[in-house]
């Protein structure tokens, strides 16, 4: 009669704390951003945790029988340090309302958005990816491909920061005996699957129903036009006639990984295999295998429809599809890896300790768990360091791997502009020296969204970008509450009541890619979720897309979509009118009020605005509107056209910050914009008003810039004007024998003797002394 003892641990959040300096004599202080730069600090808070654990003790015949031996709780536990960035909640700065930010030798105009490492200021750069959860036909373009077209979707679970799983549905190039055959790869799995057998692993198992998950929308007389591609994959499956017997047949092809040593290999296969069906085939779905073969279903119709000629194939380049990473996205995946490291690491330590020691667990479990000795088990400087180190080296990933570099990036200060531009500046993984052509292009749906101008010149252009003014790269929101608000209404039907043939005419919805719930009336649906999401009741940030033609309503609450504000239009007249720019001058409300209504006046119980003027509109849902360049459109609609959905705020909010400041942007020649964009970032000026308080290794100041003598109106704006750069110089254009040929100038020794373009040039020199213990001094 043996006992077994099993110990759960569990930890939980505590706090992150400010940061602190801790001085060599043991004094504390506050550790302002400006401290950090001069004394080559870290800008970093530290996280505590609290751990909680539990033992089991499991006894009786077979250990059946289990009881709670031990329960230990240790608060405070200070798991390594993260670092803060500037501006952001965790910081110092966010919470000085009182005081000016030159009272902490702050630039006033600073904007924050980086971090500081080891004295240095680092810039996450954001990075561009394909969206996950998303279904994507492509054609194989290569010669002598096996299979022509693809369908295939990226899979991630909702909340999770896990590696997307892959699933690909194939319809081969060449005809066979019965046609062309459509396979589906899954990870894990070494071969591709007939189509049909995987539906019979998930419990659909008679051909004809199979059938009907994939053509419940087509008329059962224009099925032939389908079914001569599903022949060749039922051939292939028809002696497999349950799902007991389709799990035996993909239980040859796993690719088997230690797995439960105490079972015979079937079983083991068998259970490792459910677990891909579960774990790894379209795991945003949940688990629920009507779901999966519901979706399936529809990959394969998308498929078919492609490879018909009846749909286009899909855009990699379209923005539709991209997704943008900011630094909290790429801070969350390095904390993720990091953390499982120092879990796997504790594991292998507390089982070290526990074979060590006397085995009597219950004993050795108080020797082992206690304050002292939990920073022996657990190796909190794992995080500490990893971070830092991918922020100081910009290589990002747990060290010695091969993993993407030049995402931290030291923030250019040249000058005030260069650094609004770094903080927005967009990069695509692609190799720089790649031929490609497409990604490169300004494509359509970029419009409003990514800046027209500015990208470097050579061998990166179009591949690094910059976001344009007013877009807005968004972050999650919750699912829960679209879910909530979708089942209490009557017109949505949960898919997983329904038989395929109840399905026909309904409308899918997709929630982040998440296939639950159907409709037969989309058009109240929309109307009605549009009006929750301009009360402020769903997310201001959801997209709500209704793709008329396919028969889909997609919402998306998932985080990296580019959105950017626009007016709301009702019968061609605008929402918001001149009341609300008066209440906007009185101080009686903000831009919230404008977004999210329905608010009360300062000292008045009516509300100030029933619902948003002003909308959050992202790419995907930008497909579906109707939007006026600007108000004088409103006013005389063409006859083609007749009810706008919204309008533009303003149109120079195209560009970003770079060629905002480009006066008479309009009337240049398209390359000459983009140049300009590039030599703006190396003008001088000032780049930092608090540049007598930093030490940089390079910085100049120009002694008497000036405002410029014409102003674009956004330059008021960024505050570009309260430090400008460059001098108005006046010049006279005059030919001089061929010393004034191309870009050459002569100029007045006169003026610079009086202190034109008189300049300062700071430099930073660094040096120490090390004192050598060598073992013959005495």
């Amino acid at each position: 009669n043996k006992h077994r003892y099993d110990l759960h641990i569990n930890i939980e959040f505590e706090s992150l704390t400010s940061p602190r300096i801790y001085e060599n004599n043991g004094a504390q202080s506050i550790m302002y951003p400006n401290e950090a730069r001069l004394r080559n600090f870290t800008y970093s808070g530290d996280i505590y945790v609290t751990f909680k654990f539990k033992t089991f003790e499991k006894y009786g015949e077979g250990l059946t029988q289990q009881r709670i031996s031990k329960e230990t709780t240790i608060p405070n536990i200070k798991c390594g340090k993260l670092p803060i960035m500037l501006g952001s909640k965790a910081c110092i700065l966010a919470n000085i309302s009182s005081n000016k930010k030159i009272d902490y030798e702050e630039c006033v105009y600073d904007e924050g958005g980086y971090f500081i490492i080891n004295g240095t200021e680092k810039v996450l750069v954001s990075q561009e990816r394909q969206a996950e959860n998303k279904v994507y036909c492509f054609k194989n373009n290569r010669n002598q491909a096996k299979y022509s077209y693809v369908s295939e979707i990226r899979s991630v679970p909702d909340k999770t920061v896990l590696t997307p799983k892959n699933t690909q549905i194939k319809i081969t190039s060449k005809e066979s005996i019965h046609g062309r055959n459509i396979k589906v790869s899954i990870p894990h799995i070494r071969e591709d699957i007939p189509l049909f057998m995987i539906f019979k692993v998930l419990g659909v198992v008679t051909d004809h129903e199979i059938v009907e998950y994939i053509l419940y929308e087509v008329p059962k007389q224009n099925w032939r036009e389908y079914t001569q591609f599903l022949r060749s994959s039922l051939e292939e499956t028809h002696n497999v006639t349950s799902q007991e017997s389709a799990l035996e047949y993909l239980c040859k092809h796993v690719n088997m990984m230690g797995y439960q040593r105490d079972k015979t290999e079937h079983e083991r296969r068998l259970i490792y295999l459910k677990d891909i069906i579960k774990n790894d085939l379209l795991p945003h779905l949940g688990n629920n295998n009507k779901k999966k073969a519901y979706f399936l279903g529809h990959m394969v119709k998308q498929l078919l429809d492609v490879f018909l000629k009846k749909k286009k194939v899909d855009d990699r380049d379209s923005y539709i599809n991209k997704r943008v990473d900011l630094a909290g996205v790429l801070m969350t995946n390095l904390f993720r890896q990091y953390y499982t490291k120092a879990i796997k690491d504790m594991k292998t330590n507390i089982n070290k300790e526990f074979s060590s020691g006397s085995w009597k667990a219950d004993n050795n479990f108080n020797k082992i768990i206690n304050t002292t000795n939990i920073y022996k088990i657990m190796k909190f400087s794992t995080i500490t360091t990893g971070l830092k180190f991918a922020l100081a080296t910009g290589n990002w990933g747990i060290k010695n791997n091969k993993n993407k570099q030049g995402i931290a990036q030291v923030l250019s200060r040249l000058t005030y502009n260069s650094s609004l531009s770094h903080l927005r500046r967009i990069n695509t993984p692609i190799e720089k020296s790649s031929k490609l052509i497409a990604p490169r292009k300004l494509h359509n749906t970029q419009c409003m969204y990514i800046c027209s101008c500015e990208t470097p010149e050579g061998g990166s252009v179009g591949v690094v970008k910059n976001l344009a003014l007013s877009c807005h790269v968004t972050r999650y929101s919750d699912v829960s509450i679209i879910v909530k608000t979708l089942e209490r209404l009557e017109c949505i039907k949960n898919i997983i009541n329904l038989e395929p043939r109840e399905l026909k005419g309904n409308y899918k919805i997709f929630i982040n890619g998440n296939w639950d719930f159907c409709t037969d009336s989309p058009k109240y649906l929309v109307v009605h979720l549009r009006k929750l999401r301009r009360l402020g009741i769903l997310h201001i940030h959801t997209a709500i897309v209704w793709r008329y033609f396919d028969k889909v309503i997609e919402i998306y609450t998932s985080a990296g979509r580019c959105s950017r504000p626009l007016y709301v239009v009702k019968d061609n007249k605008l929402v918001i009118t001149n009341k609300y720019l008066d209440k906007i001058d009185q101080g009686k409300i903000g831009w919230k009020h404008l977004i999210v209504g329905s608010l009360t006046e300062k000292g008045s119980t009516t509300p100030a605005i029933r619902e948003g003027v002003i909308e959050f509109i992202d790419v995907q849902e930008q497909d579906q509107c109707l939007i006026a360049v600007d108000q004088k459109r409103l006013h005389k609609p063409s006859k083609i056209i007749t009810h706008y959905s919204h309008c533009e705020i303003h149109c120079s909010f195209q560009t970003g910050v770079m060629a905002s400041v480009i006066p008479f942007i309009d009337h240049n020649q398209a390359p000459r914009n983009t140049y300009q964009s590039a030599m703006g970032k190396q003008a001088m000026g000032i780049y930092s008003t608090n540049f007598r308080y930093r030490v940089d290794t390079l910085a100049h100041i120009l002694r008497y810039p000036q405002l410029p003598i014409i102003n674009s109106r956004i330059m008021q704006y960024l505050p570009s004007n309260g430090m400008p750069s460059g001098i108005n110089a006046i010049v006279a254009i005059a030919s001089y024998s061929g010393y004034n040929q191309e870009d050459s100038i002569i100029m007045n020794k006169s003026a610079i003797d009086r202190g034109l373009f008189v300049s300062d040039f700071y430099r930073t020199y660094k040096d120490e002394e090390k004192k050598r213990h060598s073992a013959n001094t005495k």
